[in-house]
């Protein structure tokens, strides 16, 4: 929840999280010798849908099968290289389905991603101080600036975290399940830490925003270890509990003696409160079972939980709406061109760029698939720097990631990029001696005060060509 919550502008980043689960359900029926089809048919969708999302979900999936093998040591006795056959078997065909997407996805890289790291990036420097990532485990840790490059997202809730706590200081649990669930989590904490081993999660890129696009996995192992704890609820001692929760209290003191700009003293105070509401309804439960039985108990905690749940996403949204732009501009921009687009693309079928000469802003541009055009006007932090450049060469802004169509594009230009129409805020007939096709302010059709027209250029050049084989 807090990994969807703090991307949401990120649609693609959904993709990812809700396979995680269902890979480890695969992965655990493999190990048990039963059907593997779960575990291939999850690879192939991680592959398939993001080849980001794909790696980080077999890099996850290698720790959970390596930490399985050792947590499992007597189970698997006599049967361990079967098992370690059977996995590698399995993971291979999990990828090799989706190997006619293995060729689009490495030439996409080439020339953007792949060739913008380089091996000076793979140092051991810290990311940040190690401390400040458990800043984020609580309720409403967000900014735009956190959004964009800001510390790993990994908020679960305050509950889970007690448990994990919990866990560690169960006496019944054995040694293996602990070393287990810690090196697991060491490994991704080390990788929010150190640079070199952050860039292995990713693929053995830099990122250019959104860091750390692996956290979920962190989050998904502290649930995994909270709801083993869960087990032993009935079992706990009011000294355990007390000596987690003086425990967490101490670490928030400790990780909060400095201030942050994207979380308050008021919201970690909510997530204790929260935390304790709980723990009153568990005293309870314990001390006066006639009074509070198990199911009123877990149903106070499972409100409580999506409350919290809730509250961050509440909280979280409303810190990270902040991109120099008004929702209301927004809307007023995209709802007074998007007539123009609908009309043009009902009248004139053929295949044509179109653009608009006034962007929303440098830094977030005019999407094309924001008005649903095709447009040269376009941005990604894997884009071919040869693509920038070229088109910076033709008269079309570059900015940092982006190249976005702007006033003063002499109309060579939009002929020799197929440029049909445009949409303009002005009246550009003359300057450019388009067709003017609409009047919206004489037709009293204005949108506000954002007044938009649609004009055609005589002098596009086709985008492509089709002729037959035998062009004789």
């Amino acid at each position: 929840m807090g990994f969807g919550v703090a991307n949401v502008f990120q649609a693609i980043f959904f993709c990812a999280a809700p396979v995680l689960p269902i890979m480890v359900l695969g992965l655990k029926k493999l190990i048990q010798g039963k059907n593997p089809m779960l575990y291939i048919l999850a690879i192939a969708y991680g592959m398939m849908t993001n080849a980001y999302f794909g790696f980080v979900l077999c890099v996850a999936s290698v720790l959970f099968f390596t930490v399985a093998l050792f947590l499992y040591h007597q189970e698997l006795s006599g049967k361990r290289w079967k098992t370690i056959i059977r996995y590698g078997i399995s993971s291979t065909l999990g990828g090799l389905s989706m190997m006619v997407l293995w060729l689009p996805k490495y030439l996409s890289l080439r020339g953007g991603r792949l060739d913008q790291t380089g091996i000076s990036d793979f140092s051991f420097r810290e990311n940040m101080p190690f401390l400040e990532i458990f800043s984020k485990l609580f309720t409403g840790a967000n900014t735009t600036s956190q959004l964009v490059d800001g510390l790993p997202n990994i908020f679960v809730g305050l509950l889970p975290v007690v448990l994990v706590l919990l866990f560690f200081l169960n006496k019944r649990i054995d040694k293996r399940r602990k070393i287990s669930a810690g090196v697991l989590l060491a490994i991704y904490l080390l990788s929010f830490y150190i640079s070199a081993f952050d860039m292995v999660m990713h693929a053995g890129t830099t990122t250019n925003w959104f860091n750390f696009r692996y956290s979920y996995v962190f989050s998904f192992i502290i649930l995994i270890v909270a709801a083993e704890e869960w087990q032993y609820i009935d079992e706990l001692s009011f000294p355990e509990v007390k000596k987690a929760f003086i425990w967490l209290v101490l670490a928030a003191v400790i990780v909060f003696s400095k201030r942050y700009e994207f979380v308050n003293g008021s919201e970690v105070l909510l997530d204790f409160g929260l935390l304790l509401v709980v723990f009153i309804a568990y005293r309870l439960y314990r001390l006066k079972p006639q009074f509070n039985p198990k199911r009123t108990f877990e149903a106070v905690t499972i409100l409580i939980v999506s409350i919290s749940l809730f509250l961050n996403y509440t909280i979280s949204t409303k810190n990270i709406m902040d991109w120099g732009i008004k929702e209301s501009d927004y809307q007023k921009t995209v709802n007074a061109v998007n007539p123009l687009v609908s009309g043009l693309r009902v009248g004139d079928h053929s295949f044509y760029r179109m653009e608009i000469n006034k962007q929303r802003s440098a830094t977030l541009g005019n999407d094309p698939m924001l008005y649903g055009y095709y447009g040269v006007g376009h941005g990604g932090s894997n884009e071919r720097n040869f693509v920038r450049q070229e088109l910076n060469k033709l008269g079309i802004q570059w900015f940092d990631m982006r190249n976005y169509y702007a006033q003063g594009i002499p109309a060579a230009t939009d002929a020799l990029l197929g440029i049909k129409y445009l949409i303009a805020n002005e009246d550009i007939s003359e300057e450019k001696r388009y067709f003017r096709m609409t009047d919206m302010k004489k037709r009293g059709l204005a949108n506000g005060d954002e007044v938009y027209d649609s004009f055609q250029s005589s002098y596009a050049l086709p985008i492509a060509f089709v002729s037959e084989i035998d062009i004789n």
